[in-house]
């Protein structure tokens, strides 16, 4: 109930993959991006029924992430080792 009540009060962190999801790339970034504890991460593609927020950023030619907070994103990166320092050092921060 704490971890429900932490998700209401504070705003989500939201890993919004974009790239084909069969990809061998994409794979990896969606596994790196769970690889992470965080308790109010929710992870996103852009493909199908998604929220329209989802559906605003640009896709690249190879498959990125955006770390994002309401509205705002970090740069994309397409590095499966740099996105779990990014989740990592967003994690740190938080303690």
């Amino acid at each position: 109930m704490l971890l429900g009540l932490d998700y209401f009060l504070e705003e989500p962190r939201r890993v919004l993959i974009v790239g084909d999801p069969n990809s061998a790339n994409t794979r990896a970034l969606i596994y790196a991006a769970h690889s992470v504890y965080q308790p109010n991460k929710v992870v996103l593609g852009n493909l199908g029924p998604v929220e329209p927020f989802a559906r605003t950023l640009p896709a690249k030619d190879a498959p990125a992430v955006y770390l994002c907070t309401g509205t705002v994103c970090q740069p994309p990166t397409s590095d499966a080792d740099k996105l779990r320092q990014l989740m990592k050092s967003a994690t740190d921060k938080i303690k």
